[in-house]
Formats: C-alpha cells, structure tokens, sequence
C-alpha cells in the first residue's frame, strides 16, 4: 500500500489542485486520488492494529549476537517507520478531507 501510494500519488496531487482552484477533478484523478486516500487510511488502521497487537504480545527479542549498539539502533529505525506510518496518513487525511492545504505541503515533504 505505501508503494502503491508513492507510485501513483499524482492523482491526489491534481486532485487537490482542482480542489485548491474550486473546480472539480477530472474522473481520473478523483478516482486517483480517492484510492490515495483510502489506501493511506486503510495503512493507519494497519499500523494502529500492530502498535495493539505489540501492546498486547509484547516486542519480538532481539537475534543473538547483536551488539547494544546496534539493539539501539534498530529501536531508533523502528520508532522512524512508526512515526512516518501514523504521521504520513494523519497530514494526508487532515489535507484531503480538512482542506488544510499547509499539511499537505509537510506531508508531501515526509513522502520523501
């Protein structure tokens, strides 16, 4: 899904141009951008139903033989992923639905 969003976000990105302009977006692009945004939603409530499932089971241990250093590191990547996995849908959704065009600069800033 998120491959899919970074592949094909040109649709939402036309779309909220039209949105940005008042006029409306052509089919392809409201379609486009339709799938973006649900796509997004569909990944938040994904990443929510995993931060439940490591609440309740606990965090996987870490493989024999690694060192604290990197122990820490991989704690630090994980954080990122889960930060850009909540973060990237939040500024999508108060974008797209809010039309709060200034969040969709950051969230096309975090696509990077």
């Amino acid at each position: 899904l998120v491959a899919g969003n970074l592949i094909f976000e040109d649709g939402i990105g036309a779309a909220q141009l039209a949105y940005r302009n008042a006029t409306e977006p052509t089919f392809w692009n409201g379609w486009l951008g339709s799938l973006h945004a649900w796509s997004g939603i569909l990944i938040l409530l994904m990443v929510l139903l995993r931060l439940f499932l490591r609440l309740v089971h606990g965090v996987p241990a870490p493989p024999p033989g690694d060192s604290k250093d990197m122990q820490k590191i991989a704690s630090l990547v994980v954080l990122a992923f889960y930060v850009l996995l909540l973060g990237m849908p939040a500024t999508g959704i108060i974008a797209y639905y809010f039309q709060e065009f200034w969040v969709g600069e950051i969230h096309q800033w975090g696509a990077f």
